[in-house]
């Protein structure tokens, strides 16, 4: 299942019009659209301070001022980033915690119902008084020593309980499904969805299908601005291609964000696992040496062939997370490719643009002096007019 953002974006090749009949707008575009137009001129201006930066300072050269983009645009995906994976995950993982506690409860019981007596062999209880029950309501006494039928009951009750958590953690699943398909048409069936949920990458895989879903949608809202016909106005042009470059920069900082995770949580947490499972396998291995009944040999070579079994695990989910982790590195090579050659093309409409207004401003003043002809000279058919010139023309400067 390839869950790379830039992949999704090949939606875009598809018309506006039949984007916007199979798919309503989604208000979070609209919402990260208004973000990113108002954000724009401020990460414009960081970008270009970031450029013109050293690479090391005093003051933190280029590094400082790319901290302050990708809080910008850790920003913008926030208004983006699903919580229902966190909310679900959550809510299952609570769900099993309860689960496990009432499982070691029934076990705890079971054992007491071996040496409980039966109901009919329980001594008799002493008659009891008027004020016996307000007496062992403040001594806490009891009643007497549980029967096996009372730790029985207790029993079902528990395994009540336990069935309503399972009814409620399929609901959590079920619901869970639903929402991808709904809100980002990815289709799971029960395993799938089940299995992404307790993915140590299962949030960034959804991150990744959620944002790629959102920014296609952007997107189609851009080219439907933009070939809107009050949209020719250069500086729009120039303000919307802006934010179809912090489209590609959000995919590239969500990619770089997997890539950290993958290197400094996941693959890490695996390898600690299986460096406490090794050690214990080695340990194993001396209680079997000093093993002195075949009974315990048994039991010890069970625990190693477990043991084995787990490193085998560990080894094929390192595997699955080193493949995503190098797709992931690809896909952020791509995504911030996309993102250079965007900006490229902003900065050549820019350029592009101001030469134009400078052009045009020029052929417009070359137009007006074209235009201009010399004045005639004054009519000075009037003697005493011509005198007067004559008198205003000595007492200028070079005359």
């Amino acid at each position: 299942m390839n869950l790379c953002c830039r992949s999704a974006l090949l939606a875009l090749c598809f018309p506006v019009a039949l984007w916007a009949q199979e798919n309503p707008p989604d208000p979070r575009a609209s919402d990260l659209l208004r973000h990113l137009r108002d954000e724009l001129p401020a990460i414009r201006d960081t970008l270009r301070d970031r450029d013109a930066a050293p690479d090391r300072s005093w003051f933190g050269g280029k590094g400082s001022f790319q901290d302050d983009i990708d809080g910008y645009l850790d920003e913008a995906l926030d208004l983006v980033l699903p919580r229902t994976y966190r909310a679900a995950r959550d809510r299952l993982t609570g769900i099993d915690r309860l689960i496990v506690e009432k499982q070691k409860a029934q076990a705890a019981l079971k054992l007491d119902m071996t040496l409980a007596p039966e109901a009919a062999a329980a001594p008799p209880a002493e008659e009891a008084g008027p004020l016996d029950g307000i007496g062992r309501l403040f001594t806490g006494e009891e009643k007497g020593p549980a029967t096996r039928e009372d730790l029985a009951q207790e029993i079902a009750a528990l395994e009540a309980e336990i069935a309503a958590l399972r009814a409620e953690r399929q609901q959590v699943i079920d619901g869970f499904r639903r929402t991808l398909a709904e809100s980002y048409q990815l289709q799971l069936d029960g395993r799938q969805a089940e299995a992404l949920l307790y993915q140590v990458n299962g949030g960034d895989l959804v991150d990744a299908v959620a944002v790629a879903s959102i920014l296609t949608d952007l997107e189609g809202q851009l080219r439907g601005i933009l070939a809107d016909a009050s949209a020719t106005v250069p500086e729009v042009r120039e303000q919307y291609l802006g934010v179809a470059v912090l489209t590609r920069m959000i995919i590239a900082r969500l990619q770089a964000q997997h890539l950290q995770h993958y290197d400094d949580r996941y693959l890490p947490a695996l390898d600690e696992l299986k460096a406490e499972n090794r050690r214990i396998r080695q340990e194993s291995e001396k209680v079997l040496a000093e093993a002195g009944t075949p009974d315990h040999r048994a039991a010890v070579e069970a625990n190693i062939r477990i043991l084995d079994q787990v490193e085998g695990a560990i080894d094929l989910y390192r595997n699955v997370l080193v493949e995503r982790r190098d797709k992931t590195a690809i896909a952020l090579r791509a995504a911030e490719q996309d993102a250079r050659v965007a900006m490229n093309t902003l900065n050549t409409f820019s350029v592009a643009m101001n030469f134009d207004a400078v052009v045009t401003g020029s052929i417009r003043e070359f137009a007006a002096l074209s235009e201009l002809t010399a004045p005639d000279l004054l009519p000075l058919d009037d003697s005493q007019m011509y005198q007067q010139f004559l008198d205003i023309s000595r007492q200028l400067p070079g005359s």
